[in-house]
C-alpha cells in the first residue's frame, strides 16, 4: 500500500502525522510526504544598507516585515538580495529540508519526500496520486464550513470529489482550541 500524506511546513498539517505513522506502521504501508510549493509565496529577501552612522543591518522577508533592525535608527536603503527564481529555489529547498525531518522524525527516514510547484495544491497533489498510484491519502483538514469553506475553497474537499483514492482526514481539535 502506498500510502502519501500532503503537508505544508505548518503544525496544524503536522497533527495527521502520528496516527499516519501508527497507520504505515501496522500495515507496512510505503509512505509518500509532499509540500506543494505556491510560485506566488516564494518572497524574495531584501537587505537594508547599515547607515553611515549605525552599522546596523536589517533583513526584509516581505510579507512579514524586516526581521532585523533597530526601531531607534530605521534603515533608509534596501537591496534586493535574490531574483524571484532564487527565493523559489530556497524555498523549495527548506520545504524539502522540512519534509527530510518529517521523513526522520516519524518513518527513520525511509519515506519518500516531494516538494512539487504549482499554485493549485490539490490538482498537484491528484497529479502525483495519479502517477505514483497512491492508495491512501492522510492529511489534516480546517474543518471550515459553510461561507469560509466557499470563500477559501478546501483541498480535502477536492481531494474528495476527485476520488482519486481514499483519504484520512485528521482535524486537529486541540490546534482550533488554543492549546497548541
Amino acid at each position: 500500500m502506498k500510502l502519501l500524506i500532503t503537508l505544508d511546513g505548518s503544525k496544524f498539517a503536522e497533527a495527521v502525522l502520528a496516527p499516519a505513522a501508527e497507520l504505515a506502521a501496522r500495515s507496512g504501508a510505503e509512505v509518500h510526504l509532499i509540500e506543494v510549493v505556491k510560485e506566488s509565496k516564494a518572497y524574495p529577501r531584501w537587505v537594508a544598507s547599515p547607515s553611515d552612522e549605525h552599522d546596523i543591518w536589517a533583513e526584509y522577508d516581505w510579507p512579514r516585515g524586516w526581521a532585523m533592525a533597530s526601531p531607534e535608527h530605521p534603515t533608509e536603503t534596501a537591496v534586493l538580495v535574490e531574483t524571484a527564481a532564487q527565493a523559489l529555489e530556497r524555498t523549495c529547498y527548506i520545504a524539502q529540508d522540512y519534509l527530510h525531518s518529517v521523513s526522520t522524525r516519524f518513518f527513520n527516514g525511509e519515506a519518500k519526500t516531494k516538494v512539487v510547484m504549482g499554485e493549485d495544491p490539490a490538482a498537484e497533489i491528484l497529479g502525483y496520486v495519479r502517477r505514483e498510484k497512491v492508495d491512501l491519502i492522510a492529511l489534516a483538514t480546517h474543518g471550515r464550513t459553510g461561507l469560509a469553506r466557499l470563500l477559501l475553497g478546501s483541498v480535502a474537499a477536492k481531494l474528495l470529489r476527485a476520488r482519486e483514492a481514499p483519504l484520512l482526514l485528521v482535524r486537529p481539535h486541540k490546534l482550533h482550541e488554543g492549546e497548541g
